[in-house]
């Protein structure tokens, strides 16, 4: 939810479940009691007579179907701003097929490495393992089955969530292994599958069914949704003791692999009367529990690399040590996701200044000959302003044929390189100016519309100081492909929560103000386009 305010209480919401989840896998690399695979046929139990890691293993079975959960949630909110439904679908594919390859690529690797030390009996099995799936590749999957049903009705997908989510109850217990990745799981030797997708994909769409119904256009939640969620979550508990009171009959258990009717009707129901208890009572929403929860990509891979260092150390350890572990990894992975955020946007361009333009040179982003070809003037005396122009190169590079060239930028230590090639600069956001209409004949933005976030309002701006019949030239990034998809989360990651806009979409704005278009692909990812202002 990038350049558009979050809501709160669902980060709050993802944060909480973060702590347990920390508190479990804690427990998990190096306590001394093990866990079992909670089956069909090793329902939910106390562990070897150790209450205090049971506890934290029950409390830690909402995770798993939270997270599912949100993920419905937030799928939801980004349609809500999404301008082409057909580019929101394929967003979707990407992003789930994304998490599918981390799970190969970068989650089992942290599972593993760590019995290969000969520590961590709990992770041991793993080492004869060829291939697992794991909790990345339902997310996944999860994303890419929702994405599938996109444009189907409620009710085809709450008959759906239903079908899928009571699979246990009416497939056979043993299926070929290639449905097993769907639906029940597999265990062997070679290949073992935790978290098959199609029941977890069920709580996904439940996610997506709920927001669809309770979440106003704008992301807000109305009371009454409020009302609705809280009879609803109490109405899923209601259903699990039923459920609970007929298991003997019916000989359905309270398990998680894959995950049994009781199983998600409790912690489904818990997970949505806490994000009611968060919205409700916003003093519950502490800020560290936010912060993790606006980095929980980044706080599972971090946490389990610590983790898994750890466990090298306190094999075997008391719960108390454990406690003791989990508030340290804590700790420093808080720490972690505030520097990270003080290290994005400005912050990170004040501090990358120095490098910047060896960064943009040796990739090619300049294009300083297609803008050279473009930035000509017409007569004597011109004047060109640079808008969010950083360390000037680009404007040095044409200086010599403007009388005038300024350089506007919010980052100092980008204008201070600027100042040291003899350029002209005002420290000022690209929403306010500070100049006066028509004060310049060339308005030049390069890299840096997706940045400013708030495009419309910066395009007004820079039609309101260019000259009528002037121009202006804009250069940006069109994510198509895999390219841009790794691009864009290579910015969301690494440079500033981006928002990009695609050429179209950027020809359209710029034709509403009245100015005249043209459009130049300079590589597979970059555009230009020159727009001239109507007299």
């Amino acid at each position: 939810m990038s350049a558009y305010s979050r809501i709160k209480s669902l980060d709050t919401l993802r944060g909480f479940l973060i702590v347990l989840m920390i508190l479990e896998h804690a427990r998990y690399f190096s306590y001394r009691c093990g866990t079992f695979i909670e089956s069909a046929h090793f329902p939910v139990r106390i562990y070897n007579g150790n209450i205090g890691g049971s506890l934290i293993r029950l409390f830690s079975h909402l995770c798993a179907p939270g997270f599912f959960f949100l993920l419905g949630v937030g799928m939801v909110l980004i349609s809500q701003r999404a301008k082409s439904q057909q580019a929101l679908v394929n967003s979707f594919f990407k992003r789930g097929f994304l998490l599918i390859c981390l799970q190969f690529f970068g989650e089992n690797l942290l599972w593993w490495w760590p019995s290969w030390f000969g520590k961590s009996a709990g992770l041991a099995s793993h080492s004869e393992i060829g291939l697992y799936f794991g909790v990345l590749y339902a997310l996944g999957g999860s994303m890419i089955v929702a994405a599938l049903l996109w444009r189907c009705s409620l009710p085809v997908l709450s008959a759906l969530i239903i079908a899928v989510t009571t699979s246990s109850c009416w497939l056979p217990a043993e299926l070929p292994w290639w449905l097993g990745w769907l639906f029940n799981g597999t265990d062997d030797r070679w290949l073992e599958v935790w978290y098959p997708i199609f029941p977890w994909a069920g709580v996904t769409l439940f996610g997506v069914v709920v927001t669809r119904i309770g979440f106003l256009p704008t992301g807000k939640i109305s009371t009454q949704s409020l009302l609705r969620f809280s009879v609803g979550g109490a109405f899923l508990l209601l259903l699990w003791v039923l459920f609970d009171m007929w298991q003997d009959v019916r000989t359905i258990s309270f398990y998680k692999y894959p995950p049994s009717v009781p199983f998600l009707l409790a912690t489904v129901s818990l997970v949505l009367l806490l994000f009611v208890l968060f919205e409700r009572f916003r003093l519950l929403n502490l800020a560290v529990l936010q912060l993790l929860g606006r980095h929980a990509l980044f706080v599972y891979f971090l946490h389990l690399y610590l983790l898994g260092v750890l466990s090298l150390f306190f094999y075997h350890s008391t719960l108390l040590n454990i406690f003791l572990v989990a508030s340290g990894v804590m700790g420093f992975i808080v720490l972690s996701c505030w520097w990270l955020e003080q290290s994005k946007g400005l912050h990170l361009f004040n501090r990358f200044s120095p490098w910047y333009d060896r960064f943009m040179q040796r990739w090619g982003l300049y294009h300083v000959e297609a803008l050279k070809q473009v930035l000509k003037p017409q007569g004597q005396g011109e004047s060109l302003l640079d808008v969010a122009g950083g360390t000037g190169y680009l404007a040095s590079c044409v200086a010599d044929r403007y009388a005038r060239v300024v350089v506007v930028d919010l980052s100092p230590s980008m204008l201070s390189v600027a100042r040291s090639r003899k350029l002209e600069t005002v420290e000022a956001s690209a929403l306010e100016l500070p100049f006066k209409a028509g004060e310049f004949d060339v308005v030049l933005c390069t890299d840096a519309l997706h940045h400013i976030k708030q495009i419309e309002r910066a395009l007004d701006e820079m039609c309101r100081v260019v000259k009528p019949g002037g121009m202006l030239v804009i250069h940006e990034f069109d994510l198509k492909g895999w390219k841009g998809f790794f691009f864009y989360w290579f910015e969301r990651l690494f440079v500033d929560d981006s928002v990009f806009i695609t050429p179209a979409e950027l020809q359209a704005l710029l034709e509403k103000r009245g100015c005249y278009v043209s459009y130049t692909r300079l590589s597979a990812m970059c555009f230009m386009i020159v727009a001239k202002k109507g007299m």
